[in-house]
């Protein structure tokens, strides 16, 4: 299939394609052994690998740009798919699959959840699905459940929300434009014990799934500065993630 013709494909089909190409870049990756703070500097300087030799340095592992940029180039053609999100959601708790509601989880963030809990239960317990919010906005995501904040949907739902720990650190200390090895420090020490906290909390549970409204991108300049944002214009930031954990401990 070219890739001018997934833009013309229904949502469920776009759905597939997302998350094959996520769990191929998952498991590459975890195959290689990268944790957070390595997966979250491929993600970024294989990005901006065209900008400077800074990033191209940085991004040096070829099959991960190749999945990353397959990635880029689907979710740049895709509409969206938050209606279908919204019914899976609602479909897994009444099946008793406890939610888990994070305001802004970002690949990376992703991908640590699956990594710690693929080495836990077995990389066969985690099922990540990408659905697309196509403008990469709360509002937009909550009113496919008819409620005015994320507040009121983990209300509704009965789900752990873990709001301010993540959306307001992006905005706050990721936001500003900063080296990308400070960044890089930062997410390390803010964002990933907050994510792990996460996947601790999931794993107890045994069967869970997590979702969230948006993620986010990366904004970069030739002098090696970078910082965080979701919006519109923002392509990776389109990706509402709903993870599905059925994890039973050896």
């Amino acid at each position: 299939m070219l890739i001018g013709e997934w833009s013309q494909q229904p949502g469920s089909k776009v759905l597939d394609l997302l998350s094959i190409v996520i769990e191929n870049l998952f498991e590459y990756a975890r195959s290689k052994g990268y944790g957070y703070r390595r997966f979250l500097e491929l993600l970024i300087s294989c990005r901006y690998h065209m900008l400077s030799n800074y990033f191209s340095l940085l991004c040096s592992d070829g099959k991960f740009a190749y999945l990353l940029q397959r990635l880029v180039d689907i979710l740049a053609r895709s509409s969206d798919t938050l209606n279908l999100m919204s019914r899976e959601v609602l479909e897994l708790s009444l099946r008793g699959y406890k939610p888990f509601l994070i305001d802004c989880l970002g690949l990376a963030e992703v991908y640590e959840i699956y990594r710690i809990v693929s080495s836990v239960c077995g990389n066969i317990s985690v099922v990540v699905k990408v659905y697309v919010n196509s403008r990469a906005l709360t509002e937009k995501f909550t009113s496919k459940y008819h409620v005015s904040s994320m507040s009121e949907l983990a209300r509704a739902l009965g789900a752990s929300l873990y709001q301010k720990s993540t959306d307001s650190y992006i905005h706050g200390e990721l936001g500003k434009l900063q080296r990308l090895d400070n960044m890089l420090s930062r997410a390390e020490a803010g964002l990933a014990p907050v994510i792990r906290s996460v996947a601790n909390d999931v794993i107890s549970f045994g069967k869970a799934f997590i979702f969230s409204d948006h993620g986010y991108d990366t904004f970069c300049t030739s002098q090696g500065e970078c910082y965080l944002e979701h919006g519109p214009q923002s392509i990776l930031a389109k990706i509402a993630s709903l993870i599905v954990i059925d994890c039973v401990k050896p």
